[in-house]
Parts: structure tokens; C-alpha cells; sequence
């Protein structure tokens, strides 16, 4: 069992942008530590999420990733959310009512 490990990462080559790497298990568990470090993504015009690695994942977490969408679209924020994941997972965003492209596609740029 692999717990949340999230990354912020910066680059002067892409100034007022963020990139928050997140690996392993996206669970209710870890919701608020990943809540803050999205918070914090905030203070930059342009943030991006990276799901990669991804263990588990629950609806705790796929309400997260709403809320951020939600958050982007009040602050005036791009908003990008990639993310890989196996089957098993798309069949639990599936499941708790959410369609698993939704989390890439749509989400892929939220201004």
C-alpha cells in the first residue's frame, strides 16, 4: 500500500505556473493533505495536476478534483488534470456517477 506523495513543481521557463505531481493512493485518507497543496497551486495563473502511479482511488477524491474545477473557474485559474488511469480505477470514477473522461477531457482546460 503505496500513501499520497505529492510533489509542487515550478519552472522559470513557464513563469505564474504550477505543476502538482500526485502518486500513489488517492483516498479520503489524504483529501486534505492534497486539498492544501491544491489550495497553495492557487496562487499561481495556471496550475496543473498529475496523476501518475495511481494505486486506489476514491470518491473522497473525485469530489476533490470537482471542487478544484469549481475553485478554478471562481479565481479566474487554468485548471489541467492528466491523469492515466488503469481500468479498475475508471470503473470506480464510473461508478460514483462521474464518466472517467470527464477527469481528463473536460477538465483539461478550465479557465
Amino acid at each position: 500500500m503505496k500513501n499520497l506523495r505529492i510533489e509542487m513543481l515550478t519552472t522559470d521557463s513557464v513563469p505564474n505556473t504550477v505543476e502538482l505531481v500526485m502518486e500513489g493512493e488517492l483516498t479520503l485518507r489524504d483529501v486534505e493533505a492534497a486539498r492544501e497543496q491544491i489550495k497553495e497551486g492557487f496562487r499561481y495563473q495556471q496550475v496543473k495536476i498529475t496523476l501518475r502511479h495511481i494505486t486506489n482511488l476514491d470518491l473522497a477524491f473525485i469530489q476533490l478534483l470537482a471542487a478544484a474545477r469549481n475553485t478554478a473557474s471562481m479565481l479566474h485559474r487554468q485548471l489541467t488534470v492528466e491523469a492515466n488511469l488503469p481500468d479498475e480505477l475508471q470503473t470506480i470514477v464510473k461508478n460514483a456517477g462521474f464518466d472517467p473522461s470527464l477527469i481528463i477531457s473536460c477538465w483539461a482546460t478550465i479557465k
